[in-house]
């Protein structure tokens, strides 16, 4: 009772010890890799085949690759086409415009165009950015300058005109922070913004448009079909026609975002592919990165982790592994467990709640795995225990099928063909009444232990000892491709060793000895024999007693070794062995024998 006491305790403390492991590794998220890889897949499944409804979608004007072929200056001094942009835009009264562009840090006064000497480059910028403030209200982007370690500035004229807004921030950063292995999945709250700011970009435009939040989690990638957008030369030949209808059905109302959507320009690692330009990348601009945030936003639909109480629960639950012997059993259910533990994952994904399987797999696979590993170390303990305590008792091959599991004491008698080998000293009995009791069991012991070791060694089995008679054979429970031969080399090896047993004995004082050895093959019956409170595994029928009848033979024909015809018929009658003829057996009639003679 004290052992089974100590050994819950210790399953117990082993238990508890896992659970502690699980839930470091949650709180530490280590298997990290893993989740992201679960989420992001479940992202892409969920989008393609339960993707959630938009209540208000942002609009993308992009800057792309066809419209800089078809401008002079470069991109920092394309003032006149954002001014044109913001005027026509404008026009249009959309809820909010959000330029995901540097806007210029300097005035750029001695710069002149060669096509319109007298154009201004700030001046021209500086009064369409007021004039479109005055119809909707406007958010830059604040970049990050990664070089110098902070935002960038821009000129204070600009600055001025956005800071008249009634919005409360309106240069704002559009920095995000990607996951260790670079991808954006989470909102860049402030835990991650430089100066541990709360006004980022996004925000500032949400809030831009009356929403307002405590926003945070991850970016919900479910939401909405890929973005396409419209190029910012549509939009200034929209406006150079007059379109303004066309204008207000395009961006009337509605958040409007403007960036690069070149493909080798501000690009951000995304874990699905949005955008229907480059649809065949997860490396996507900015821009609209920025805009998918803003469909998290207006659909109230961030991804909120499970709380740390199911959690909690969860890992409790996961530890069980540790508990059960069965590997096979708890393997299934391991399997089947992580399946759903994953689906389940993908499921309460849709309902906007994120269950990261990574850390309950990996503490399952702990428990699991520590159970096993301490399961198979007992039992090799156990069973090196049993072949130490019983290899005497019972032949290598037998204790090592006992160890397997292969031998039980339930099952019935198995049919082995084979050979039986008898041995037995001649006239033992008399030899023993002049000699000691000690130095019958000395002789004894010296004799057994050199025949035990050569049956063994030809791969047989010894079953018995018999007083001074042994029996073994040879084709159970190990298979033999030739029991014969292996039981005629050991019987010869036999007679060999009794001859410098003997060299040792007459050393000692002690009298010599000599055998006589029995061989018959057939078919014999094996297996466990006795009662269930005692019983051994041994081998009869008809070949075992010819065997023993064919030992007794020995002193009458002075051979050492007596073999029956079928048995040299399946050595291929060997030359050592002689024809001696008929013979008459105890309780059955005659058989032809050979012998191997005493002088060979």
């Amino acid at each position: 009772m004290l052992f089974i006491h100590s050994s819950r305790l210790q399953h117990t403390f082993s238990y508890v010890c896992i659970v502690v492991l699980g839930l470091i590794f949650t709180h530490t998220d280590t298997a990290a890799v893993f989740n992201h890889l679960v989420l992001d897949h479940a992202f892409e499944f969920n989008r393609k085949y339960h993707p959630q409804p938009i209540i208000k979608d942002p609009v993308i004007v992009g800057i792309d690759e066809e419209f800089l072929e078809t401008i002079d200056e470069p991109l920092s001094l394309s003032h006149s086409y954002i001014s044109q942009f913001l005027s026509a835009v404008s026009q249009a009264r959309p809820a909010v415009i959000g330029i995901d562009l540097g806007l210029p840090e300097k005035r750029f006064d001695t710069v002149v165009s060669t096509k319109a000497p007298d154009l201004s480059f700030h001046q021209l910028l500086a009064l369409n950015l007021y004039k479109a403030t005055h119809q909707t209200t406007i958010v830059a982007a604040k970049v990050w300058n990664h070089n110098a370690s902070k935002f960038q500035d821009i000129e204070l004229d600009y600055a001025a005109i956005l800071g008249q807004q009634i919005i409360k921030i309106a240069h704002a950063s559009a920095l995000f922070c990607p996951d260790k292995d670079g991808v954006i999945r989470a909102y860049p709250g402030k835990e991650c913004q430089p100066g541990s700011t709360n006004d980022t970009f996004t925000r500032s435009i949400a809030s831009a448009t009356g929403l307002n939040g405590s926003w945070g989690g991850l970016i919900n990638y479910q939401v909405g079909a890929s973005f396409s957008y419209i190029p910012i030369q549509n939009v200034i030949n929209l406006s150079e026609k007059g379109e303004i209808g066309k204008l207000k059905q395009l961006f009337a109302g509605k958040i409007v975002l403007i960036g690069t959507v070149l493909k080798d320009e501000d690009l951000l690692n995304l874990p699905v592919s949005i955008a229907t330009w480059m649809s065949d990348s997860k490396k996507i601009p900015g821009v609209t990165a920025h805009a998918q945030v803003l469909r998290s936003m207006l659909s109230n639909s961030f991804i909120n982790p499970v709380n740390k109480s199911a959690l909690m629960l969860l890992t409790i639950m996961f530890g069980l592994f540790w508990f059960g012997r069965s590997i096979v059993i708890k393997t299934v259910l391991l399997t089947f467990t992580i399946i759903a533990l994953i689906g389940s994952c993908v499921y309460l994904l849709r309902y906007n709640i994120w269950l990261p399987p990574g850390n309950l797999i990996l503490t399952a696979a702990i428990a699991f795995s520590v159970r096993a590993i301490w399961i198979a170390w007992v039992t090799y303990i156990d069973k090196k225990r049993l072949t130490l305590t019983f290899g005497g008792y019972v032949s290598p091959e037998v204790m090592k099928e006992i160890v397997s599991g292969n031998l039980v004491a339930s099952q019935t008698g198995k049919r082995f063909q084979g050979c039986v080998l008898f041995s037995d000293i001649r006239g033992f009995t008399t030899l023993s009444e002049h000699l000691k009791a000690e130095d019958v069991v000395d002789i004894l012991n010296r004799y057994f232990a050199r025949m035990t070791k050569i049956v063994h060694k030809y791969g047989g089995t010894v079953d018995k000892f018999i007083g001074d008679g042994l029996m073994a054979f040879f084709g159970a429970p190990n298979k033999l491709d030739f029991p014969e031969e292996n039981a005629l080399e050991a019987a010869k090896e036999m007679l060999l060793a009794v001859n410098n047993l003997n060299i040792e004995l007459l050393r000692d004082g002690l009298p010599s000895i000599s055998i006589g050895i029995g061989l018959h093959s057939g078919e014999a019956v094996v297996g466990h024999i006795g009662s269930s409170d005692r019983h051994e595994y041994t081998a009869i029928g008809d070949t075992v007693n010819t065997s023993a009848r064919l030992e007794g033979l020995c002193k009458d024909t002075g051979c050492s070794i007596i073999c029956s015809e079928v048995f040299v018929k399946a050595v291929d009658f060997p030359d050592c062995l002689v024809s001696i003829g008929e013979y008459p057996l105890k309780g059955r009639s005659s058989i032809f024998i050979y012998g191997y003679p005493t002088n060979t």
